[in-house]
């Protein structure tokens, strides 16, 4: 796949010129067949192609790609879109891009949608050529060409595609709300803001980013901040939604069977081997394959990941034939994949490999203003499932406890409080309703005062219980513990299971002194 965000060097042809002129002139016959004959033939003048494309916005949740001269007797091709989708098309390119591709970049939407209708799109005789344009904050147009022949287009084809441009902005602005174009509602525009999340605005943005290119993505956070559902978002937004999305665990499978897992089996490869299985990455060919806690991986299956990815070809146990997939990877950790490579404990040649564009998704403690608003989110989802016309609310001293409360398990930890303590409410108007949080659930201490190690001071009456202070307090102590040291095995940086540079600059910030 090759991306023009600017037209390749080269003269201006006076074809090109000319073909502008006319699909302008055509343009005077917008919606009439005249109008696609005098586009198809201006477009033959600078072009080799089987199949021209224009996209429109069709009936509900649809895109309409037009398709000239028709495919098999049909004209247009209707494809389903998700909101994620269209707030991706609008965030994650630039205002114009011309991008020439085969039937391996899965990453278009465009070639995921053509793919559904024609067979040769699984063909290597296939080649896409498409001009893209941010028309204005509603609209985006978009013209292809479409040949059955491999290799078909090449730069000097991406400049003759932006000097058109003019040409087709015209029809797009004419016609563009009506018919050529991707429309999109002041709903979608709002929908990647996740409950208008404030401290997640800069994972967004990454998302935007990296969401339609076909590129592995590495999510890094705690346990239960929503990488799996972050996971999720890029699926549905890239060009691969509605083909496989498999999702595999890599910490809750035994040793012995992640390669087979992962990768297959055919029969009688071990005992109970008795037929051929495909694996995770053959599930999801064409698709995306979420490795949820890679850090667990063991370092041998390790290489054969890394193989995978590097070639494109996978091997079933007890098979020494290649299988060629095409995957795309979104991996995720809760683990310092770092320090486990200083550590050899994970492949530092698999950490860049999954590594090409990291996001860190904070823990919920690292953006207290999210708290309020995901409280409500949780309340208003579980008062709807249980039928209550009326959510309850939580009295402001009682929303002042939860925004000071830590939140260990993160949003995981929030949402099943939330659901806790709706099935203990009586659901009557009026009635006081609190969030108990804290491992006083559980048989410990009270969320007041966190469990404590050994040896550590239970907070006195009467101490501060700001979040700043608690955690300075909680530091110091752990320090203590620990006998001053930071690093390395029984440090606190271990103790607090965080790392060691992490740690150090906490201390900075809390004015903590070893």
């Amino acid at each position: 796949m090759k991306t023009y965000l600017t037209p390749p060097p080269g003269a201006v042809s006076e074809k090109c010129r000319e073909a502008a002129r006319q699909i302008m002139l055509a343009a005077q016959r917008y919606g009439t067949e005249d109008f696609w004959k005098s586009m198809d033939a201006a477009l033959r003048t600078v072009f080799r192609f089987d199949h021209a494309i224009y996209m429109q916005t069709g009936a509900g949740d649809a895109r309409q790609y037009v398709i000239w001269p028709p495919y098999h007797g049909a004209s247009s091709f209707v494809c389903p879109v998700n909101e994620e989708q269209n707030v991706m098309a609008f965030n994650s390119y630039h205002d114009t891009l011309v991008r020439i591709c085969d039937r391996h970049d899965y990453a278009t939407v465009t070639l995921s949608v053509l793919s559904r209708y024609m067979k040769e799109a699984h063909t290597d005789a296939f080649s896409l050529l498409f001009l893209r344009k941010v028309v204005s904050e509603d609209c985006i147009g978009l013209f292809g060409l479409v040949s059955f022949r491999k290799d078909a287009y090449g730069e000097s084809d991406a400049a003759a595609a932006f000097e058109l441009l003019d040409a087709f902005r015209y029809i797009w602005r004419k016609f563009g709300r009506s018919s050529s174009t991707l429309r999109m509602t002041s709903h979608n525009q709002n929908y990647f803001n996740l409950v208008g999340l404030p401290g997640m605005q800069r994972v967004l943005k990454l998302l935007y980013k990296v969401g339609r290119e076909d590129v592995p993505v590495l999510l890094l956070g705690e346990t239960g901040v929503g990488k799996e559902g972050v996971a999720d978002l890029i699926y549905r937004g890239s060009g691969r939604w509605q083909r496989p999305f498999i999702k595999i665990n890599c910490g809750g499978i035994p040793h012995t069977l992640i390669e087979s897992k992962l990768f297959g089996y055919v029969k009688g490869a071990f005992t109970g081997a008795d037929k051929d299985t495909p694996g995770c990455f053959e599930l999801a060919d064409t698709g995306v394959l979420f490795l949820d806690e890679i850090g667990e991986l063991p370092l041998e299956e390790q290489a054969h990941l890394l193989r995978a990815l590097q070639e494109g070809v996978i091997e079933r146990v007890g098979s020494s034939v290649e299988k060629p997939v095409n995957v795309r990877i979104i991996a995720a950790t809760n683990r310092n994949l770092v320090e486990m490579v200083d550590h050899r404990e994970f492949r530092e040649d698999l950490l860049y490999r999954l590594g090409v564009f990291p996001i860190y998704i904070p823990a919920l403690r690292e953006r207290p203003a999210d708290i309020p608003v995901l409280l409500d989110f949780f309340i208003l989802q579980q008062a709807r499932r249980r039928g209550f016309v009326v959510p309850p609310k939580l009295t402001p001293a009682e929303l002042e406890k939860l925004c000071a409360y830590a939140w260990p398990g993160n949003i995981r930890e929030m949402k099943n409080a939330v659901t806790r303590s709706m099935l203990i409410w009586n659901g009557s108007e009026g009635t006081p309703f609190s969030v108990e949080v804290g491992r006083s659930l559980f048989g410990g201490q009270s969320s007041a005062a966190p469990r404590s190690k050994p040896g550590a001071e239970i907070f006195p009456a009467g101490e501060s219980l700001r979040l700043e202070d608690v955690e300075k307090r909680h530091i110091e102590r752990v320090l203590a513990l620990a006998n001053g040291r930071i690093n390395g095995r029984g440090g606190a940086a271990e103790m607090l299971d965080i790392n060691p540079s992490t740690l150090r600059s906490r201390m900075a910030k809390l004015g903590i002194i070893r």
